[in-house]
C-alpha cells in the first residue's frame, strides 16, 4: 500500500442475515477496489435522471427517507482520494457508520453508546475482497431503521458516490445541501504521487530519472555530481571531433553529433529512447495511462493498457462497460451498475452474486413443538401438530374453548385435550359427569 493511492475507487455491497436457531448475526460485505478513475460520459439509468451519481465537497449531504435495514441488501460505490464518512445512521443513541480512512473502510456499530465492534477492510491495487464478520445477535434486534432513524450520506465526505441497492437518491423526501448532482468531475487520474524530477534537480546538466523514493541523475561527461552540479571542465581531446562519431555510440537507430567545441559527442535519439547513448528506452508506462486496474504493457515509442476483468474497455480502459446490459441478475433481480462492476438488488426468497440461489427459511428451523417446515418462493411454510397453530406453530390451541364441565369444576387445557379438575373443597368422578361434591362431616365422599 503506497500513500492514499489504494482506495480511490470502490463498489461496496453489504447484506446482514439474522439465524433464528442459534441467534447469530452476520455481517457480509463485498469490496471491489481499483486503482484508478473514469469519468462516467453517458448516465447508466436514464430513469434516474442526473441523480443516480452526486459529488460531496465535505459540507454537502444527502439525507435519505428510506433507511437502511441491516435485514435487507445495501450496496454503493465511490471515488476519493481523501475519505471521509459514506453514511451514517442514527435513532436516539444507537447508529451504524461506514467511514473511509487512510487504512481501510471502518463500518461500525453502536447501540445505546455500547460499541459492538467494527469490522475493517484494507486492499493494494485492483483486487476483490469478501470479509465476513459476526456480531451479537442485539445489533439485528435493535431497531435501527425505524420511522425516526436518520440516514445522512456523504456528510464529511470529499469524492463522488453512485448510488446501489438501498441507497436511492432519485426518490421521494430526499433532502440534500451544496450536492453537484451528475458525471464524476474528479480528474481522470489516479490519486497523485510524488514526481522527484519535477523541479528538474540534474541542473540541466543531466537526465532526471524518477524512483518509487527518490531520483537519479544521469551527466554529461562533462559534469559530475549527484545533481550534476560539478563542472569538470572541457576533456582534453586524444583524438580529432570528427572521429568522435566514427563508432557510432548512439544507440536505437540515434543520430551522433560533435559539440561545436569538439570535445564530446551528443546522441539525438528517436522517439521512444533517451539517455547519453540512446539507451533507455522511455517507459511509457510511468504515467500511469492505463486506468482503472488495467495492465500496462510497453513497447516502443508505444503502450498498450491489457483491460482484463476491470470492467472497462479502450485504449486506456477509460470507457465503462454496463454489465447491466445482459441482464445478469436471475429471478426478477435488480441490476445496478458500478464503477467497473454491478450489484444485484435480489427479490425476496433469493441471493448470491446474481440472485441464482433460492434462500432455504426452512435452514433456521422457524418451526416450534414439533411443526413441519416446508421451503416455498421467498418465504415458508410449518405444518404443525395436532394442538398448536400460529405461523410457526407457536400457538397452543385452547382445547378448553366451548367446554362445559360440571358444577364446582374447571376446565385445565392441555395438548390437544383437555381436562375438567375439582375445584378445591370439592371431589367426584368426572369421568360419569358427576357432580363435584362438597367434602363434609355431615356428607359421605362419594364413590
Amino acid at each position: 500500500m503506497v500513500g492514499r493511492q489504494w482506495y480511490h475507487h470502490y463498489l461496496l455491497a453489504c447484506s446482514g442475515i439474522l439465524e433464528h436457531r442459534h441467534m447469530t448475526s452476520e455481517l457480509m460485505c463485498l469490496l471491489v477496489a481499483a486503482t484508478a478513475v473514469s469519468i462516467l460520459s453517458v448516465l447508466l439509468f436514464p430513469c434516474h435522471a442526473q441523480h443516480n451519481e452526486a459529488f460531496f465537497n465535505r459540507t454537502s449531504y444527502v439525507r435519505l427517507q428510506t433507511p437502511i435495514s441491516l435485514h435487507s441488501h445495501t450496496g454503493l460505490s465511490f471515488r476519493t482520494c481523501h475519505g471521509g464518512d459514506l453514511f451514517v445512521q442514527h435513532i436516539n443513541t444507537s447508529k451504524i457508520s461506514l467511514e473511509v480512512r487512510s487504512d481501510g473502510l471502518v463500518f461500525m456499530a453502536d447501540l445505546g453508546g455500547r460499541r459492538l465492534g467494527n469490522l475493517t477492510l484494507s486492499v493494494a491495487g485492483h483486487q476483490q475482497v469478501i470479509a465476513n464478520a459476526t456480531f451479537n445477535s442485539e445489533i439485528l434486534e435493535a431497531d435501527l431503521a425505524g420511522p425516526d432513524s436518520i440516514l445522512i450520506v456523504g456528510k464529511n465526505f470529499y469524492g463522488c458516490i453512485l448510488e446501489g441497492p438501498s441507497i436511492v437518491f432519485n426518490t421521494s423526501g430526499v433532502t440534500h445541501q451544496d450536492v453537484l448532482w451528475g458525471p464524476c468531475p474528479l480528474p481522470n487520474t489516479v490519486c497523485s504521487k510524488t514526481d522527484h524530477c519535477y523541479h528538474d534537480p540534474c541542473s540541466r546538466h543531466g537526465t532526471c530519472i524518477s524512483r518509487p523514493e527518490r531520483y537519479e541523475c544521469d551527466c554529461t561527461a562533462r559534469y559530475s555530481g549527484t545533481n550534476c552540479e560539478i563542472d569538470n571542465g572541457v576533456h582534453c581531446e586524444t583524438e580529432l571531433g570528427s572521429r568522435l562519431c566514427e563508432n557510432n555510440p548512439c544507440q536505437n537507430n540515434g543520430t551522433c553529433l560533435v559539440s561545436l567545441m569538439g570535445d564530446r559527442y551528443e546522441c539525438e535519439c528517436v522517439q521512444g529512447f533517451s539517455g547519453n547513448d540512446c539507451e533507455i528506452n522511455i517507459n511509457e508506462c510511468l504515467s500511469n495511462p492505463c486506468q482503472h486496474g488495467g495492465t500496462c504493457v510497453d513497447g516502443i515509442n508505444s503502450y498498450s493498457c491489457l483491460c482484463g476483468r476491470t470492467g472497462y474497455t479502450g485504449r486506456n480502459c477509460e470507457i465503462n462497460i454496463n454489465e447491466c446490459e445482459n441482464n445478469p441478475c436471475l429471478n426478477q433481480g435488480v441490476c445496478f451498475d458500478n464503477y467497473g462492476s454491478y450489484t444485484c438488488q435480489c427479490s425476496s426468497g433469493f441471493g448470491g452474486q446474481n440472485c441464482e440461489l433460492n434462500i432455504n427459511e426452512c435452514s433456521s428451523n422457524p418451526c416450534r413443538n414439533g411443526g413441519t417446515c416446508n421451503d416455498m418462493m421467498g418465504t415458508y411454510e410449518c405444518l404443525c401438530r395436532a394442538g398448536f397453530e400460529g405461523m410457526n406453530c407457536e400457538i397452543n390451541i385452547d382445547d378448553c374453548a366451548g367446554v362445559v364441565c360440571p358444577p364446582n369444576s374447571d376446565c385445565m387445557d392441555g395438548i390437544n385435550t383437555y381436562n375438567c379438575v375439582c375445584r378445591p373443597g370439592y371431589k367426584g368422578k368426572l369421568i360419569s359427569l358427576f357432580c363435584c361434591l362438597m367434602l363434609s362431616r355431615n356428607y359421605a365422599e362419594v364413590r
